[in-house]
């Protein structure tokens, strides 16, 4: 099981129990640093959480009485972490709040495709907009059908389509830029 403890800065790490037990026996960690796990509701101290841990007969705990506060003062994390049905639905929420936007543009590359698919020059890199069409679309579907089921898998797929998606906007970004610079030396060619 993945545990999540809150560091100095109250940043989340991920780690799992065996680390933590080392990160005590280290003094990285305190008894009463927060953690977390996927089936807790909200945040406790390690001497709460995992009381093993933490008892006299099994390792030395360094305490710091300044930081010991109430569990119930610190909420769960705004967004659940990743990996649990929670988390994955939280962030598919987010890519389905905009997938509106996501299918036009989706739509509007594809129809950019084609028309330069129609053009003489075009056609060579005319595919690049309609794949990238294509992408968009489909993490606009996966997005609202994982936000639903919670799947990581579907979410996986969305954010597998999503990195693809930048990779292709960075080869026409640059394909962009080479024909720019490759018309303006020929500007420059033809003005003397």
């Amino acid at each position: 099981m993945h545990w999540y403890y809150l560091d100095a800065q109250r940043q989340q790490n991920q780690t799992d129990e065996a680390a933590l037990r080392q990160l005590l026996t280290e003094g990285s960690v305190k008894a009463t640093t927060l953690v977390w796990n996927e089936t807790m509701t909200e945040w406790l101290p390690i001497s709460k959480a995992l009381p093993a841990l933490t008892d006299g007969s099994h390792i030395l705990v360094k305490t710091d009485l300044a930081d010991q506060r109430p569990a119930s003062t610190v909420a769960a994390p705004a967004l659940p972490v990743t990996g649990s049905a929670a988390g994955v639905r939280a962030f598919a929420a987010i890519l389905a709040a905009n997938s509106g936007w996501t299918r036009f543009l989706g739509g509007l590359l594809i129809v950019l495709g084609v028309l330069l698919c129609l053009t003489l020059g075009g056609a060579v890199i005319g595919w690049l907009p309609i794949w990238q069409g294509r992408l968009l679309l489909r993490t606009a579907r996966l997005s609202g059908e994982v936000q639903g089921s919670g799947s990581s898998t579907g979410f996986t797929e969305a954010m597998e389509s999503v990195s693809t998606l930048l990779k292709l906007t960075a080869i026409c970004a640059l394909l962009l830029t080479l024909s720019a610079l490759g018309g303006g030396a020929a500007a420059l060619l033809f003005a003397r």
